[in-house]
């Protein structure tokens, strides 16, 4: 009998010597495998695979806890006049929704400002409608945003 082991599965198995050289299917996976000639089978032997762990069963797992503590009082990142301070000194780069948490509008600013402020010496002041537009934005955000990221509002 030749024994060869599955490239695949890593199953040992055996077959006839008149099957040596020719490709048969593994027993288990089902892949194509080219059986060895018996010198070459009793050349290379393969190192045997210890098999792998059973998973434990769903009822053994330990159980877990939820992500979020609703027990402890939320906090917000940071109070309403420091939220108006930020806006009114640095709102154009978005620095208030940053510290907020709202990173998206704040990026946002930031590429606003910038690409305006840079372009605005090509575009012979046109780009700084770009720059009133972000103003105007960031006043409308002083009065209209009273939560954090998160939702907690902001004392």
């Amino acid at each position: 009998m030749i024994i060869y082991r599955c490239p695949n599965c890593e199953m040992q198995a055996t077959s006839p010597p008149e099957l040596g050289g020719q490709t048969i299917t593994c027993p288990r996976c089902g892949a194509v495998v080219r059986v060895p000639f018996e010198a070459v089978a009793n050349e290379q032997r393969a190192p045997s695979v210890p098999p792998h762990p059973p998973h434990p069963p769903m009822h053994a797992m330990p159980p877990t806890r939820s992500p979020v503590d609703w027990s402890v009082a939320r906090v917000p990142k940071c109070s309403r006049l420091v939220y108006i301070l930020l806006a009114l000194f640095l709102g154009g780069f978005g620095v208030h929704n940053f510290v907020a948490g709202h990173t998206g509008s704040a990026v946002a600013q930031v590429c606003i400002t910038v690409s305006c402020a840079a372009l605005i010496f090509c575009t012979f002041g046109l780009s700084a409608i770009g720059l009133v537009a972000v103003g105007i934005w960031v006043l409308v955000e002083i009065v209209v945003i009273t939560s954090d990221g998160n939702g907690v509002p902001l004392n």
